[in-house]
C-alpha cells in the first residue's frame, strides 16, 4: 500500500456578518476543501497555503491547526493508497493566482450554514465540526 501525505485548509471570510467557507469541486469528484500533496522540502503549512491559492485563487493566513484526516482508497491505476491530510483553519486575506484551475471543476464561497449540506465526504463533515468548535475564538 502506497502512503501519501497532503495538506489543506478551511478558509473563512465574513461578508456582511455572514461567515463563508470556500469549497472546491475536483473533476469527477464531490465538493470538499482545497488540499494537495506535499512537495519535497515544503512544510505542511506551506503546502496548505500553496494548495489553497493554486486551487481557489485565494490568499489566506493560518489561524489554527485542525485534526488530520486519514482514509484509504484505490486510485485509477488500481493502487491502494493510504492517505493522511493535515488541515488548518485559515482566514481569507485577498485574491491570489489560481494556477491549478485544470484540476478544479468549480470553486464557490458558501455560507457556513449551508456548507455541511454541500460537502460530499464524511471526513470533511467531521473536520468542519472540529473547525466550528474553535472558529469563534478567531472570527
Amino acid at each position: 500500500m502506497k502512503r501519501k501525505v497532503a495538506a489543506g485548509g478551511i478558509v473563512i471570510r465574513s461578508i456582511n456578518n455572514v461567515k463563508q467557507a470556500i469549497l472546491v469541486q475536483h473533476h469527477h469528484k464531490g465538493w470538499g476543501f482545497p488540499k494537495g500533496h506535499v512537495e519535497q522540502g515544503e512544510s505542511l503549512e506551506q503546502t496548505a497555503l500553496r494548495e489553497v491559492e493554486e486551487e481557489t485563487g485565494v490568499l489566506a493566513v493560518i489561524v489554527a491547526n485542525l485534526p488530520p484526516t486519514h482514509y484509504q482508497f484505490t486510485n485509477s491505476k488500481g493502487q491502494e493508497i493510504d492517505k493522511t491530510v493535515h488541515w488548518f483553519l485559515m482566514e481569507y486575506q485577498g485574491i491570489g493566482h489560481q494556477t491549478h484551475a485544470h484540476e478544479v471543476a468549480d470553486v464557490q464561497w458558501v455560507s457556513l450554514g449551508e456548507v455541511f449540506g454541500i460537502l460530499s465526504f464524511d471526513n470533511d463533515k467531521v473536520l468542519l465540526r472540529d473547525a466550528e468548535e474553535i472558529m469563534s475564538d478567531h472570527f
